[in-house]
C-alpha cells in the first residue's frame, strides 16, 4: 500500500495542472474604445481606438446578420483608420474582428451626402418614358418630382435610379 500514495500524488498533481490549464483564457479578442467623430458622412474617415487590434483586422458596420465590411486607411495594434462604407442612415453599430474574436460594439451616427447625378438618359422624354439617373448616394431619394407630379420609381440603387414621367 505504501507504492499507491506516490502514484495517487502524481496522478493528483497532473490532474490539477490540467485543470488549472484549460481554464486560462486561450484568446485575446480586440477591445474598442472610442470612435471617432461619433457622426460621419458615408465616404469619410473615421479613427477607432483600443486595444489587440492585431496586425489584419476587419471592421464591420451594421447588426451581424448584415454587416457591412469598412475599408482600412490604416491599422496599428492600438488604432485604426476606416472608411465608412454606404450603410443606412442612422444608429449603426462598429465591430473589431481579428483571429482572436470580437470586440464588443460602439454605436456611429451615419449621415448620408446629398445625392450627387452625373448623368440623365435619356435627356428629353413624354409621360410614361422610363429615365435613368445615375450619380452617387442615390438610393435615399424619398421623392423626386417632374414639374408639379411626382415620379414614379421604378428602381434604386446607390448610383443609379429608374422612375418613369408621370402624366401631367
Amino acid at each position: 500500500m505504501p507504492a499507491m500514495k506516490p502514484v495517487f500524488v502524481v496522478f493528483s498533481f497532473l490532474f490539477l495542472l490540467l485543470g488549472i490549464s484549460a481554464c486560462r483564457v486561450k484568446n485575446n479578442p480586440p477591445e474598442l474604445t472610442a470612435v471617432l467623430p461619433k457622426q460621419a458622412f458615408v465616404g469619410q474617415e473615421i479613427t477607432l481606438s483600443g486595444y489587440q487590434f492585431g496586425d489584419d483586422p476587419v471592421v464591420t458596420f451594421g447588426r451581424s446578420g448584415s454587416a457591412i465590411v469598412g475599408k482600412i486607411v490604416s491599422a496599428a495594434d492600438q488604432s485604426i483608420r476606416v472608411t465608412v462604407p454606404l450603410v443606412t442612415p442612422g444608429i449603426t453599430q462598429v465591430q473589431v474582428q481579428t483571429s482572436e474574436g470580437t470586440s464588443d460594439p460602439l454605436p456611429l451616427n451615419v449621415q448620408q451626402p446629398p445625392p450627387v447625378v452625373s448623368a440623365v438618359t435619356p435627356s428629353t422624354g413624354l409621360p410614361g418614358t422610363t429615365v435613368v439617373i445615375t450619380g452617387t448616394y442615390l438610393n435615399q431619394v424619398q421623392e423626386l418630382r417632374i414639374e408639379q407630379s411626382e415620379a414614379i420609381v421604378v428602381d434604386s440603387t446607390a448610383d443609379k435610379l429608374t422612375l418613369q414621367i408621370p402624366k401631367v
